[in-house]
């Protein structure tokens, strides 16, 4: 399986690990890890360690676009790229005692030039590709209708098309007919019920809605939709 993944908000993950975290001390890591990350690449990591053949289409700028492709390199993955003249963000996960805190930085905006590139790198490489999956948020600076018009294109040619998006984004592409789309929960409710929950809150009360609402893309569309939350 040939797969074209599409991530167009990357990023650089850090990662400490402590024994022990005080806010408003001073914390020494014992370890720390820098890798190239982003919904898109960690998707395309994993396809490459299980032997598959993996290109990522991403955006890259600033002074450290060469240091992200050396870590893309290192893990095996195959990147196609137009500049987006702004800076690569970098998110940062501590790890402490069991339990993960996320330190998340907003992308910057991409050039306008950058769309018209990313277009021309995505239908090139479409021809290389059995499926697409598209995952992650846009960074500012994209027309909203971008990724829907992928998943028309990929549809017209015959590929296979898995999305891991939500809000507007996931909407606008099931009318072109996306073979599965895998929100988690709290971002079904919000997409499609309109409600806001936690990632521990109790969702009972809204299982019969969603089911129904599954129903209904599949019914509609032919949409399998596969349901997470947290590790489930």
């Amino acid at each position: 399986m040939r797969t074209l993944v599409v991530c167009l908000n990357p990023t650089f993950q850090h990662t400490l690990v402590f024994s022990s975290f005080s806010p408003g001390e001073v914390n020494r890591a014992q370890r720390h890890y820098l890798d190239a990350s982003g919904k898109g690449m960690n998707a395309a990591r994993i396809l490459t360690q299980l032997g598959h053949k993996a290109i990522l289409l991403t955006h890259l700028g600033g002074e450290r676009k060469e240091e992200m492709l050396k870590l893309c390199e290192r893990d095996g993955v195959e990147v196609r790229w137009a500049d987006s003249h702004s800076d690569i963000r970098t998110c940062t996960t501590i790890l402490c005692q069991g339990t993960a805190t996320e330190l998340v930085e907003e992308p910057y905006p991409v050039d306008p030039s950058t769309e018209a590139g990313i277009r021309v790198l995505f239908t090139q490489a479409l021809d290389e590709v059995d499926a697409l999956i598209i995952t992650g948020t846009r960074a500012p600076g994209y027309a909203p209708s971008l990724y829907a018009d992928f998943v028309r294109e990929a549809k017209q040619r015959g590929r296979f098309v898995l999305l891991d998006l939500k809000g507007d984004d996931l909407k606008a592409c099931l009318p072109y007919r996306p073979d599965v789309i895998k929100p988690n929960l709290s971002e079904a409710v919000q997409t499609f019920l309109g409600q806001t929950i936690g990632e521990q809150e109790n969702t009972d009360h809204l299982m019969a809605s969603i089911r129904s609402t599954m129903e209904e893309i599949h019914r509609t569309y032919g949409t399998i939709t596969v349901l997470s939350r947290g590790k489930q």
